[in-house]
């Protein structure tokens, strides 16, 4: 085991990491590293790869190769503390088994700008591009409940007058028992990254209500990319280190849009100098979630340990119980379809669709990310932006693990593979 120390924080590596090999450390058994503030452990996961992640006591965990395996596979492999107690004092024993460090992933270019730094700021300062339906209830539903963990809410959209309405509808709103509402602004163009998190709301245009079949959210890809690509190239040119949410349909494949746009250069060649994989959020598996279990409710079936995976809107996999042995395929299909068919059903009706999304995938997610709870989002396994539980801790990102059932696990690798399909199927379409 090889240990360095790189300003005020300690780095664990089984293989030597050449470009610190000046700061490596020999500790004398008296060495309690009381000056040491956060702990990172070096794994190899690949250049394409999320760079932090929160730490598992699992080898398995530091040796797989990112893939969608690492979701719904868990099988413990040994445990990486044991190994370590003879090295490190008992406080920074403490805290791997607490699970109060990092992974970080040296294959990844600039991995070691990230080190120091916390994946996000508490309470956080989020800001808001578009003001249109979803924009406009994310931002009451953020208001209305981010008292203790978002400090102020900023408001962008290409129509001034929208800006001024909100920023002056929102600031009227006021317990008679006294609050501690966040602090609401409008915004220049030039200080959307001026945040912890940027929520991208902007559309070009959704389908109007006489569409009622096929998946609208695909007809929104073409329109949306091209604006999701410019503000994730200011994000480059900033250089944003926040949460950068996708809450634009679809959100899967405009995160990874989003992702690849920052990290191209003017002359369109990747350079991996934008936002990092885990930097990515996409916001749209939460109101699947909350409609599943809707559905559940209807259907008088118990949804306890019900969980959603996949994309918002056609390739979702909703299972009633996500365990080998406790998962029930015909009900869960049924709770799919249901689910998916929902979004079309209030467009029957007459409304568009989107109080439900922009509160349960908007609003209550992004809390809940920056907060470190669990929550749905699609985030990147294996370059792939992929809905499923996850919560966004002090110490990196952590994906829920399960030991799905095989027919579980079929159904979530076809989900995956259909997006990345997608996405090869709209880049070879952008260059025709």
């Amino acid at each position: 085991m090889r240990l360095y120390r790189y300003e005020d924080c300690l780095i664990l590596s089984e293989q030597s990491i050449r470009d610190l090999e000046k700061n490596r450390i020999f500790p004398e058994p008296d060495d309690d590293f009381g000056d040491i503030h956060a702990l990172y452990y070096a794994v190899r996961t690949g250049t394409h790869a999320k760079v932090l992640t929160r730490f598992v006591d699992d080898s398995d965990a530091m040796e797989a190769k990112e893939n969608l395996a690492y979701l719904v596979d868990h099988k413990r492999g040994r445990s990486i503390v044991s190994e370590l107690e003879a090295y490190l004092p008992v406080h920074l024993i403490q805290a791997l088994r607490s699970l109060k460090a990092f992974f970080i992933n040296i294959d990844a270019p600039g991995w070691r700008e990230t080190i120091g730094r916390l994946p996000l700021a508490r309470p956080a300062k989020v800001n808001i591009m578009g003001l249109g339906d979803v924009g406009s209830t994310l931002a009451i539903g953020l208001l209305l409940q981010g008292e203790k963990s978002i400090e102020e809410i900023g408001l962008y959209d290409l129509d001034e007058k929208r800006i001024q309405r909100w920023v002056i509808e929102l600031g009227q709103i006021a317990r008679g028992s006294g609050d501690n509402f966040p602090k609401v602004r409008g915004l220049k163009h030039d200080e959307l990254m001026d945040c912890d998190v940027f929520a991208f709301t902007a559309t070009a245009g959704i389908p109007p209500l006489s569409v009622t079949t096929g998946d609208v959210r695909i007809v929104q890809y073409e329109g949306n990319s091209r604006i999701v690509d410019e503000y994730a190239r200011m994000a480059r040119e900033k250089k944003f280190r926040g949460l950068f949410a996708v809450v634009s349909d679809p959100v899967d494949l405009l995160s990874r849009r989003a992702y690849d746009s920052s990290n191209r250069n003017e002359q369109g060649v990747f350079d991996q100098k934008g936002l990092r994989p885990e930097q990515v959020m996409g916001f749209g598996l939460g109101v699947m979630y909350g409609r599943a279990r809707y559905f559940a409710r209807a259907l008088d079936v118990s949804f306890e340990h019900g969980r959603a995976y996949g994309p918002h809107g056609k390739g979702l996999v909703v299972a009633n119980d996500a365990l080998r042995g406790q998962y029930d395929q015909k009900l869960s299909e049924k709770l799919t379809k249901m689910t998916v068919e929902a979004n079309l059903e209030i467009r029957e009706l007459g409304f568009k669709p989107y109080i439900a999304p922009a509160l349960a995938s908007g609003a209550l997610s992004i809390l809940d990310a920056i907060e470190g709870q669990w929550h749905y989002s699609c985030v990147s396994i294996g370059g792939v932006y992929f809905g499923c539980r996850n919560r966004l801790t002090p110490y990196g990102l952590e994906v829920e693990r399960k030991s799905m059932d095989p027919k579980l696990v079929r159904r979530i690798t076809a989900a995956y593979e259909e997006l990345e399909n997608q996405w090869r199927f709209l880049q070879s379409s952008a260059l025709d």
